[in-house]
């Protein structure tokens, strides 16, 4: 052997020795803590789809999110949500909203944001809908909510809400 090979290896024995040794002092104790969590059990998901289903197998809701994510408290948190009732529903209505919640348990989903209601087109029926007339308590409770102004009275005049 020459005396370059003996050279050779005896500077990479070094240089392995002395990485084994940092590689060594570096390693985390059992006394250490993670600045995380490492067992959270999740998901985010992009472009999120939710079909809601009756006991029967058919379709009764969608709910479309452009992000859905699971916290740690089992809540799913949607950002650009749109809520569309199956036309087997007779429900008339597609929801926008920019966020909702949905808890675990809870049959509500929670909207945020600006909340947007459009007419479907679909007739209005099915069993157990809840007629017209509650319509105007609910329209006008909300407009107090939103203004602080009291309606009082009907038809309502957007002068007046202010």
């Amino acid at each position: 052997m020459s005396p370059r090979a003996i050279t050779a290896i005896v500077l990479l024995s070094f240089g392995a020795i002395g990485s084994w040794y940092l590689a060594r002092s570096n390693a985390p104790s059992t006394d250490d803590e993670l600045p995380y969590d490492v067992v959270h059990r999740g998901y985010y998901l992009k472009q999120a789809r939710i079909l809601g289903t009756g006991e029967n197998g058919k379709l009764i809701y969608e709910i479309e999110a452009a992000h859905a994510e699971q916290m740690e408290d089992d809540r799913i948190e949607f950002t650009d949500v749109r809520i569309r009732y199956s036309p087997d529903m007779s429900v008339p209505w597609i929801v926008n909203a920019d966020a909702a919640t949905l808890k675990d348990g809870d049959p509500t989903i929670a909207l945020r944001g600006h909340v947007q209601v459009i007419n479907s087109g679909s007739e209005i029926g099915g069993a157990g809908e809840p007629g017209t007339p509650g319509i105007a308590p609910a329209l006008t409770s909300a407009i107090y909510n939103a203004t602080g102004v009291r309606v009082r009275r009907l038809p309502l005049n957007k002068n007046e809400i202010g």
